[in-house]
């Protein structure tokens, strides 16, 4: 097949993905935004729920990972080369992450061989890519039923003696948000640095909070560099909600500081400055509002540094809000 035609037959597999998973009329969009590598659903459908066993031996539903982003793939344990070469590069895409933004994510790989493919064997192969990946698997009845909620196309071929028979299967990694919405598709060649950008974006707080028309965004999240001596640092950024109710910053946790208080500096009538725990116990964030964490004004404190903040690297954080509950930013330490 030419790459025309390659790249043709590629889109009519992911509109027919779209398609299928939220009803006609629903596809992604014609080109690629700037800000990301897959490919973005135009009208972000809800994702199909389903229920499947699972390779740790109990069922499991799509819908139980909600609040969590979700790596749904299509594939099978004796497949030669496309789902290796897939599962690696999400395994890569996860560690690039690191833990406290992988631990928000789910990769479920979904058999569309369950006739070899029974827990036990899904339980050999997918912590070899990565310990957290589940597999999950079911009748032949089951597995037909969730692939065709997805558009996913697959047939069984004739292999050689060494391999047996072989799938054929559309490849195509699918992103479900963690309101349960479709974001993302990446086609098979998705690199893993393009993989975890992606995802970091959509950790990063630029996502719609589920719920009530509520949406709450962070940008410009930063930290000065800090020399190893110094036991606390303050962490800002700007907290934007777009939505039409006001929400709360109640507290705020990461693994490079023991604890984080919600902090503001304050300043007497002899011009002393102090530092300590905002009055209300969190910050509102009024409905279409702006709210900036800032030097000399309201931010994070974080107490009990646990590793160096040096300059160029990047610490999550997550932050909880009363409405949009868990939001996980990326924190650049540069410098002001």
């Amino acid at each position: 097949m030419g790459m025309r035609r390659f790249h043709r037959a590629a889109r009519i597999l992911l509109l027919g993905v779209a398609t299928l998973v939220a009803g006609p009329g629903v596809g992604v969009a014609a080109e690629r935004q700037p800000a990301f590598h897959g490919i973005p659903s135009s009208e972000r459908p809800r994702a199909a729920d389903f229920t499947l066993t699972a390779h740790v031996g109990r069922r499991v539903a799509l819908s139980d990972f909600r609040g969590k982003l979700v790596l749904l793939y299509f594939g099978y344990t004796h497949c030669p080369g496309v789902c290796p070469a897939t599962l690696a590069e999400i395994g890569r895409a996860l560690r690039a992450l690191g833990p406290a933004l992988a631990a928000t994510t789910q990769v479920l790989m979904v058999s569309v061989d369950p006739e070899r493919d029974t827990p036990d064997q899904l339980a050999a192969y997918l912590p070899h890519f990565n310990p957290s990946f589940l597999g999950l698997t079911g009748t032949r009845d089951e597995v037909a039923a969730v692939a065709a909620r997805y558009g996913i196309y697959y047939r069984k071929s004739e292999g050689t003696p060494a391999t047996g028979y072989v799938i054929d299967h559309s490849s195509v990694t699918i992103v479900v948000d963690g309101s349960g919405h479709v974001r993302l598709l990446f086609p098979f060649g998705t690199q893993a640095e393009e993989i975890a950008e992606d995802l970091r974006h959509l950790l990063a707080g630029r996502a719609e909070a589920a719920g009530g028309g509520l949406q709450i965004k962070v940008e410009n999240a930063w930290a000065r560099p800090m020399p190893p001596v110094a036991t606390s640092s303050e962490f800002y950024m700007v907290l934007l909600n777009t939505g039409n109710r006001p929400d709360r910053l109640v507290a705020a946790r990461s693994p490079a500081c023991r604890t984080i208080e919600l902090y503001e500096t304050s300043v007497d009538g002899r011009g002393a400055m102090g530092m300590r725990p905002v009055p209300a116990g969190y910050i509102e964030v009024p409905a279409g509002g702006r709210v900036e964490l800032k030097v000399g004004g309201r931010h994070l404190m974080c107490m009990g540094k646990q590793q160096a903040l040096k300059r160029g690297t990047r610490v999550p954080v997550a932050l909880t809000f009363q409405e949009s509950k868990e939001i996980v930013v990326e924190l650049a330490i540069r410098d002001p």
